[in-house]
């Protein structure tokens, strides 16, 4: 199944999409006499993903003609999450397709932290920082957590992931480079992390084997598979759970095959074979707007 939000009657709301058609949750509970969340965060937070995928995948097909539907290019676009309460990530999680694979994977990966400012809506572009010397991005495979989870097994890591979507994630690599303990900062800027725009259930997308590129102006500049990642998505899951506590609705990138430099005007996108195309255009601040 897959989850969008939409611009509709000036407010935002979830929709199903299903062969290119966009159903609103609101048309759905009304036509079905159903009654889900009106909102993904809520769907996701109130825990009842896995019973919308079940309705969903058990629902006759007969059904969906008598619910009013948009076309998905006719439909406005919102931000999936508005503010996530954690957004997470892992670095260096690709092996490059020349090496082979390392024997066991590392204990302590490259991870960090980013704000909730750092969320690029779906109407912004991605804002090069006025004093920025490089900045790069990067095509990534995002994870969105389900339920509430601390010290979650390996065993159990999958069960507690809601969907996938796509990502881009920014670093001002000048000032990483500077001192690798500024990782935090480096990642922090207004718009250096964006979501894609649908999100892939659980129930209905494996990232088994899946290949993701990082573009930039429509052409391929790095390339990998899910299958050459150094720390799988179970394994991703049971890591950062042992630091802290994971919330429905948190966000973990999981790496990227590489990042690129971008500048003013550029498109930057992130392709993953089974999710939906994020691509996004690239704009320089000016030192005025930075004050």
């Amino acid at each position: 199944m897959e989850l969008t939000m939409i611009e509709k009657d000036n407010q935002p709301m979830a929709a199903i999409i299903r062969e290119n058609q966009v159903y609103t949750i609101n048309s759905i509970n009304r036509f079905c006499e159903t009654g889900w969340p009106l909102v993904i965060q809520d769907i996701i937070e109130n825990r009842v993903i896995d019973l919308l995928s079940d309705w969903y995948e058990n629902t006759p097909s007969g059904i969906w003609e008598s619910i009013p539907s948009i076309p998905f290019e006719f439909v406005n676009p919102a931000d999936l999450f508005q503010s996530p309460r954690g957004i997470w990530g892992i670095g260096f999680n690709y092996q490059p397709e020349d090496d082979s694979m390392p024997k066991e994977i590392p204990d302590h990966p490259v991870s960090f932290v980013k704000p909730w400012n750092t969320i690029c809506s779906v109407n912004q572009s991605i804002a090069i920082p006025a004093h920025s010397q490089e900045t790069n991005g990067e095509g990534e495979i995002a994870l969105i957590i389900g339920k509430k989870c601390k010290n979650v097994s390996l065993t159990d890591a999958m069960s507690f992931i809601a969907g996938y979507t796509t990502a881009l994630d920014m670093t001002e690599a000048a000032i990483h480079r500077e001192n690798p303990r500024f990782l935090a900062r480096a990642k922090s800027f207004d718009t250096f992390c964006a979501l894609g725009t649908t999100l892939q259930t659980a129930h209905s997308f494996s990232p088994v084997n899946r290949t993701i590129q990082t573009k930039l102006n429509n052409r391929i500049i790095s390339e990998n598979t899910t299958e050459r990642m150094l720390m799988n998505f179970e394994e991703i899951v049971h890591y950062f759970s042992k630091e802290t506590t994971l919330y429905p609705g948190d966000v973990i990138l999981t790496g990227t095959p590489g990042p690129v430099r971008i500048r003013d005007g550029d498109t930057l996108t992130a392709e993953v074979d089974g999710l939906r195309t994020l691509t996004k255009i690239v704009v320089q601040e000016s030192e005025h707007a930075a004050r």
